[in-house]
């Protein structure tokens, strides 16, 4: 009781900065410990040797690559890449209490900055050497500068939401998706819109976007063009939208059994559904919309859009189209996600008791998954597997990456502190397989290990193969052309220790050995 009378006393700002400490440690916590994985890997090898033209390749616009590349000029290393991502993700605490305060009040403010703050999917993407945070910071400020602009109606404000707004754009790939949305929430937060006067700022706004946006859409048409042709990411289930809530708030809390188990050494048997965990924050979320003040209706009523317009958006792109249904890519949901959770807090006191015990058991399960994220997060293993094949291989023998990108290479390099496996041959097998046609790829293959005698010992390094260009015929041409024994151990990596066989059997179609 003493605590709560004595936070009271503080100034929300004082308040606002032992959340923003407590939010740098969280995401700071064990920050370079584990290895990059795969995609921080092309993260950091496009930021290692940056160039317009490789930045063009991508399916994503350069903006993060760029900042990636500036900032990796300084240092290199794992911690120093992602403490970017930690800047970015701490820098969007404030500008959610900012648009908290405008929407609810100092209170419901600083409990937003709060669950932001705590939120586990949002600590986990601030650890990795990727664009998400930046894509929810720029996000964030074109909320803050659309919601501003909507209610006084400043050039100011406008400047704000279209220059975030067209840096969103060149963000991440979908961040133009999350362009249209903000662009249609306006009605919702506008004070007016029944004059034509009340949307020219609107209007001018978002031709200074699409102007901004201009040089790269050739660019992101065709990129766009060649994912819808060949992507790899699933077709999402019906059910997936509803999953949204549960990812990003408590999907790192395990099982009852698994925790009785791993704090307490004890078996219990009983078996709960995923959205157990998530029922005390579904409440907050459905008490806030049923219980909101009327002159705090618009607020929520733009926030509930804010948060459902992607997710359907997205999943109904990925019906349509091609899946890009991914959680990551939903990140930017999370902003006004906590700010419905921490509007609760300025709902009126009627059944105060119960409002607040489930409001702290929400809180809680925040952080619980938030501890259970970084107590027990697993990254994929590269800087292991590269110190092991560091000291297993020998001179004339070779290294075959068979692995969704070049990332694999560069990752088990890069790790190779003292160069101990420049001398030794290296083949990147998806690289070979993508320059070459379908009917082609065994041929291609059979080419770049011609030189190798049989009985050559070549060490298969695999991540993510069942993602790559013709999987299948370069599984059946590692089986045929390799005696292999896989090594366990590497989390995310596979590595197989296999002796080169010369196949002599004729081919077949689409340049596969004929099997006897």
């Amino acid at each position: 009781m003493r605590i709560m009378m004595w936070l009271r006393a503080w100034r929300p700002e004082a308040i606002l900065s032992l959340i923003l400490l407590f939010a740098v440690g969280l995401r700071l916590y064990n920050l370079g410990s584990e290895s990059l994985w795969l995609d921080e890997g092309f993260s950091a090898n496009m930021a290692q040797n940056p160039s317009l033209q490789a930045w063009r390749r991508d399916v994503h616009p350069p903006l993060y690559y760029a900042l990636l590349a500036l900032w990796s000029s300084f240092f290199n290393t794992d911690y120093w890449l992602r403490l970017l991502s930690v800047i970015f993700g701490v820098a969007t605490i404030p500008v959610v209490y900012s648009l908290g305060r405008k929407m609810f009040g100092p209170k419901a403010a600083l409990w937003s900055a709060a669950a932001l703050a705590v939120l586990s999917f949002h600590v986990r993407y601030s650890q990795e050497a990727r664009m998400y945070t930046l894509m929810a910071l720029l996000f964030a400020c074109a909320f803050w500068g659309l919601v501003s602009a909507a209610r006084d109606n400043s050039p100011k404000y406008w400047l704000v939401y279209a220059l975030s707004s067209a840096l969103l754009a060149y963000c991440q790939g979908t961040g133009i998706i999350y362009v249209g949305v903000l662009a249609m929430l306006f009605p919702l937060c506008a004070r007016s819109i029944h004059k034509p006067a009340d949307w020219l700022g609107w209007l001018v706004s978002n031709a200074v976007v699409g102007i901004l946006f201009l040089p790269w859409a050739g660019v992101f048409a065709q990129r766009a063009s060649e994912v819808a042709k060949n992507f790899w990411v699933p077709i999402p289930s019906w059910s997936d939208p509803l999953h949204v809530l549960h990812d990003l708030t408590v999907a790192s809390i395990p099982s009852p059994s698994t925790i009785a188990g791993q704090h307490f050494g004890s078996a219990f048997s009983l078996v709960l559904p995923d959205w157990f965990w998530v029922l005390p924050i579904a409440s907050i979320v459905v008490w806030t919309i049923l219980r909101s003040h009327s002159e705090n209706q618009w607020a929520v009523r733009t926030l509930v859009a804010a948060y459902v317009l992607p997710i359907l958006l997205i999943f109904v792109l990925s019906l349509t189209i091609k899946p890009i249904f991914l959680p990551r890519v939903l990140l930017p949901t999370a902003i006004p996600l906590v700010l419905l959770i921490g509007a609760a807090s300025a709902l009126p006191e009627a059944l105060a008791t119960w409002k607040k015990a489930v409001f702290l058991l929400g809180m809680f399960l925040l952080l619980a998954s938030t501890f259970y994220h970084l107590r027990y997060v697993q990254k994929e293993q590269w800087r292991q597997v590269s110190e092991f094949l560091q000291q297993h291989i020998a001179p004339g023998e070779v290294v075959l990456y068979n692995v969704f990108d070049v990332s694999g290479k560069y990752l088990i390099n890069r790790y190779d502190a003292e160069g101990g496996l420049r001398p030794v041959g290296q083949i990147d097998i998806g690289t070979v397989a993508s320059s070459c046609t379908q009917n082609s790829i065994t041929k291609c293959l059979e080419q770049a290990v011609a030189h190798y005698p049989a009985g050559t010992v070549s060490w298969v390094v695999s991540s993510h193969d069942q993602y790559m260009t013709g999987g299948m015929i370069i599984s059946t041409w590692i089986k045929r052309g390799f005696s292999c024994e896989t090594l366990d151990g590497f989390t995310g990596v596979r590595v197989a220790r296999c002796t080169l066989v010369k196949i002599e059997e004729p081919m077949g179609k689409q340049g596969v050995p004929t099997l006897k």
